[in-house]
């Protein structure tokens, strides 16, 4: 990410040294003096010493919530707010920022933190928006709520916010006696002020982070500070890094570390080091490692004649991650490799394989598949961290266009005592290609767990023989829970349906459920329209359509649109352009819409101004069923994932569905197991109906037809400024929610 234009970027400096009835912070003026001087130098940032506010000692908290909305509404590029001084907290374990007046007694003269972050993120239009707190927090207000240091950043944490917080619990932590700065920033301004060896330039602020936390660690009784970021926070950067290579320094570049390697499931070395292996074969749908005719249930095909490492788009393989067959997928790849190395020889193992199709030529499409690889990875990751048997092996499965000959290998997996593929999961990209597999490898009495994939009508792609775990909220069950947060879609004469004509899968299913549930609320006048693969005559249909609702009675305000991503793209940019701009629209989709916004053709302007706003249901958002799940996957993407492979984006779903899936199989196996066995594929498919856990996606509670039972639905609206998702609500199917301990509804 470039450095912010300091021309259309603001800072806000606040510091409070003295309080009346606390202790006071001497240190904290330095801290706000240097690092204003810091932001300013030319050759970090550079940033005018008038968008630059600085509050020492602020009066009251209009003052200080007054300059953090001038600049929020000021800043177009990059929003920077820092706060040093006493941070207290309310019986309600919310965040107060401790002003010169404010006491334990007196929080309502403090500053809500959640007063901040509002005014940053829904008044705030800069594109990167950074927060620092070096809070220090008395014994008392301690007891009893979050002491743990994690508690507080993720309190502070805001949607499309960076933070980072200094965590010090105690005043001598924070402001050890006689230094000049307080111990967090301190150091914060030593590594700018130095820069960071071999790092960035510009300097993002994982690396900043990563640096100062480990100059705290190496000092005795300092608390460990945390970040916090959503999509890609933890790139932003706002300075240069100062840090020039000695001479005797340049030119050598470090040695590449060395992957183990690791062999395809089909080499007779592999199998030997597999017993008693777990296969789980996740299913995603990219091309992957070929293996020999041996495990091709004796194919004498062309492909039957290829080695390992001979494969082609036509023949596709599997691949245990040494083998990436897209080059966006290399450094997950790689990672995949790794842990399948690092299983401990002689325990049982399990391998799980993610379908993948064949590359994709739109960037969409490749980040989707990216993700659900990523997600998968990371359930593996965290399945073999409890440090129990049986193991899990992940690998890809791509299908190419002989689909027969990878169904032959996977079942082939399954009967091998050797290899012991006891499920697949994932096959939510390009279904027409991995269904067959799917349908191959479900038949053989292999279980299968979809992902973002939707359970409403799985005959229409072949899937319909039973032992088929779905893990997301079905049509019926998403436009449920949306009635129950936005009950105006109810409401007589409000509603008018869009659909597309064709029969299709998901959309059928979501048209259905649009019209069995919404009752009077929907206007008989539906619009519909039909599918045709010349652009041009798909945008005179949606401008007709319209034309057509702008005809409608004044009382009519929800589109409830069922149809392709693509063809809500067209409908969106044509009522930003319709004729009566006085009317406002708002724009309701199921979860296909969670693809929207990665749309590269989407006009973001059709949603600025015009009075349209697109809302949709999904079955996952990192900010929905914020339970121990979510905050599990969310440790490992920044523990694991984040060093490896950069920042995880987790808002449009796919990562979470896919680390879902994959630790939903994972789960049941471990459930099934006999210690030191591994289980068969009928105990795993018997598990599946009595399996309970909490996933990143809320509980997972699998009913009589293997269906998620009351699961938990986000609601989102596209932020045009920001280009990505916001959660409005969580729901529930009839508006319950689980009882205690999750479970079926």
């Amino acid at each position: 990410m470039p450095l912010p234009d300091p021309a259309a970027s603001r800072a806000v400096i606040i510091g409070v040294d003295t309080y009346q009835n606390l202790e006071d912070l001497p240190a904290v003026a330095n801290n706000i003096e240097r690092l204003a001087a810091l932001l300013t130098a030319e050759d970090l940032w550079g940033l005018p010493p008038e968008h630059l506010t600085v509050l020492s000692n602020p009066a009251g908290k209009d003052e200080v919530l007054d300059a953090v909305h001038t600049a929020a509404t000021e800043a177009e590029d990059a929003l920077l707010l820092y706060f040093a001084g006493h941070g207290l907290l309310s019986a309600d374990a919310d965040l107060r920022l401790a002003l010169p007046h404010t006491d334990a007694e007196r929080l309502y003269r403090g500053v809500a933190y959640d007063d901040v972050r509002d005014l940053i993120v829904q008044t705030g239009r800069a594109l990167a928006r950074v927060v620092i707190l070096d809070c220090c927090y008395s014994g008392s207000a301690l007891t009893g709520y979050m002491g743990a240091a994690s508690g507080i950043a993720n309190r502070t944490m805001a949607e499309g916010t960076y933070v980072m917080t200094s965590s010090a619990e105690t005043k001598p932590a924070m402001a050890p006696p006689g230094e000049k700065y307080t111990a967090f920033t301190g150091e914060l301004l030593s590594v700018i002020e130095e820069g960071v060896p071999g790092g960035p330039d510009p300097l993002r602020m994982d690396v900043l982070f990563a640096e100062v936390r480990d100059r705290l660690a190496a000092r005795t009784g300092i608390p460990a500070p945390q970040q916090r970021a959503r999509n890609a926070g933890h790139a932003i950067a706002l300075v240069r890094n100062r840090w020039q290579p000695h001479s005797d320094e340049g030119g050598v570049p470090a040695a590449e570390e060395e992957i183990p390697p690791v062999r395809p499931p089909a080499l007779g070395r592999f199998a030997r080091l597999l017993h008693p292996l777990l296969v789980m074969a996740a299913i995603v749908g990219f091309p992957f490692v070929a293996a020999p005719s041996a495990l091709l249930g004796g194919s004498d095909d062309a492909c039957g004649s290829l080695s390992a490492h001979e494969v082609t788009p036509e023949c596709g393989g599997v691949s245990d991650g040494r083998h990436s067959f897209m080059p966006e997928l290399d450094t997950v790849s790689d990672g995949i490799a790794r842990a399948n190395a690092a299983v401990p020889d002689g325990e049982p193992l399990v391998t799980i394989a993610l379908i993948v199709p064949p590359p994709a030529d739109d960037t969409a499409t490749k980040e989707r598949i990216v993700h659900q690889v990523q997600g998968a990875y990371a359930a593996q990751l965290r399945i073999n961290e409890a440090d129990a048997a049986p193991y899990v092996r992940l690998v890809l499965a791509h299908p190419g266009s002989r689909s027969s000959r990878v169904s032959d290998q996977l079942v082939g997996m399954s009967q091998s005592e050797e290899h012991n593929l006891r499920a697949v999961v994932g096959f939510d990209v390009n279904y027409a290609i991995v269904g067959d597999v799917v349908q191959d490898v479900t038949d053989a009495g292999v279980p299968a767990v979809a992902g973002s994939f939707t359970p409403n009508s799985p005959d229409d792609w072949g899937l319909d023989n039973g032992i088929i775990a779905w893990i997301m909220p079905s049509a019926d069950d998403q436009v449920s829970a949306l009635a129950s947060v936005k009950k105006e879609v109810t409401t007589e004469g409000r509603s008018v349906l869009v659909y597309d004509r064709h029969e299709r899968g998901y959309v059928k299913d979501l048209r259905d459920a649009f019209g069995e549930q919404l009752g009077d609320g929907l206007l008989d006048t539906a619009q519909r329209y039909g599918w045709d693969a010349d652009a041009g005559v798909m945008a005179r249909q949606f401008k007709s359509v319209a034309a057509n609702l702008c005809a409608l009675p004044g009382t009519v305000e929800n589109v409830l649109f069922a149809g392709a991503p693509a063809d809500l793209r067209q409908l969106v940019h044509a009522l930003g352009n319709r004729a009566c701009r006085d009317r406002e629209f708002t724009v309701i989709s199921g979860s296909e819409a969670s693809a929207l916004y990665r749309d590269a053709e989407l006009d973001w302007d059709a949603l600025r101004g015009t009075g349209i706003t697109v809302e949709y249901t999904s079955g996952a958002h990192p900010d929905g069923a914020k339970g121990r799940g979510m905050e599990k996957l969310e440790d490992l993407a920044e523990r694991r994932l984040r060093p490896e492979l950069g920042p995880v984006d987790l808002a449009d779903g796919e990562v979470i569905t896919a680390y879902d899936s994959t630790l939903t199989a994972a789960q049941t196996v471990r459930q099934m197991a006999d210690p030191g066995k591994v289980p068969s594929t009928s105990a795993v498919t018997a598990g599946l109906l009595s399996l309970r856990f909490e996933a990143a996606t809320g509980w997972i509670c699998l009913d009589a037809q293997v269906r998620a039972s009351n699961k938990a639905v986000t609601f989102l609206r596209l932020d045009a400024d920001r280009k990505a998702p916001r959660l409005v609500a969580t729901a529930y199917p009839q508006g319950r929610p689980p009882g205690p301990g999750g479970g079926c509804g």
